[in-house]
């Protein structure tokens, strides 16, 4: 209960899970796993309940996100564009800040080889 917001949290690969949620009174309903399978058998399973609110899913890669749109998710979290997004932000608003040095105005970006 921060911000005004309840949650509620659970196992997603429970099976029982979705009966224990209260579906009723949800507007949103967000899985944070980013196994595909296991947001799919979620997914199923709110809609096979008659839940009608938004589901969020998370993808691990872009591939998963557009499968998971296809499926019908109002919203697909990409862990790596959705934190790069952010980082991008932070980092405007910093050099929005007044430089205090020559190198406060220089950027260096690192990246690792992609792995399967």
């Amino acid at each position: 209960n921060r911000d005004g917001v309840r949650a509620s949290y659970g196992d997603a690969e429970d099976p029982d899970l979705v009966p224990l949620l209260p579906l009723s009174r949800c507007r949103w309903v967000v899985c944070t796993s980013a196994v595909r399978n296991v947001n799919q058998v979620l997914f199923q399973a709110l809609r096979q309940a008659g839940y009608t609110g938004g589901i969020a899913l998370t993808a691990h890669t872009v591939t998963d996100a557009e499968l998971l749109r296809r499926a019908g998710a109002d919203l697909v979290l990409e862990l790596h564009r959705d934190a790069a997004d952010r980082a991008v932000e932070k980092l405007v608003a910093k050099f929005e800040q007044p430089a205090t040095s020559a190198q406060d105005r220089q950027v260096v970006g690192t990246d690792s080889p992609r792995r399967s």
